[in-house]
């Protein structure tokens, strides 16, 4: 009876495991992946986390006011995969960057981060492939 009891708990927790991507994962439907834009604006925040990783940018504006931008890539273990130099520690608050980002579809600031240029010179690119027009050109 005991053996049957483990056996149960088991297979329900490689049940939950196995299934818990699926649970925290989202569409990319709400960014426009082809129409992409270009801002620059100094880092508020990386929030290095999972399931995705944001980066929060304030742009000064010509009125004198600002804008605060938020831009979600992927997960840090992906983000190391694509470039090694991707860190917790890469950016910090103050730094002045320079991001293209596929936006939001409904206008809000913010969309997913193509590429990020840190103060170093370096382009950290977030998500291969974005804001590539398509085979055969961007549609009109």
């Amino acid at each position: 009876m005991m053996h049957n009891m483990k056996k149960i708990a088991t297979s329900v927790a490689a049940l939950m495991f196995s299934t818990a991507p699926a649970w925290a994962h989202h569409s990319g439907a709400m960014f426009d992946m082809i129409h992409c834009k270009t801002i620059s604006g100094t880092v508020r925040v990386l929030q290095w986390s999972y399931p995705h990783n944001w980066l929060w940018v304030d742009q000064s504006l010509s009125n004198g006011t600002e804008a605060v931008w938020g831009f979600e890539f992927m997960s840090p273990t992906q983000a190391e995969d694509i470039d090694p130099l991707w860190s917790r520690d890469v950016m910090k608050k103050g730094d002045k960057v320079t991001v293209k980002f596929g936006p939001l579809r409904d206008g809000r600031n913010g969309g997913a981060l193509a590429w990020v240029l840190i103060p170093s010179g370096h382009t950290l690119h977030a998500s291969p492939g974005l804001c590539m027009p398509p085979p055969g050109g961007a549609p009109p």
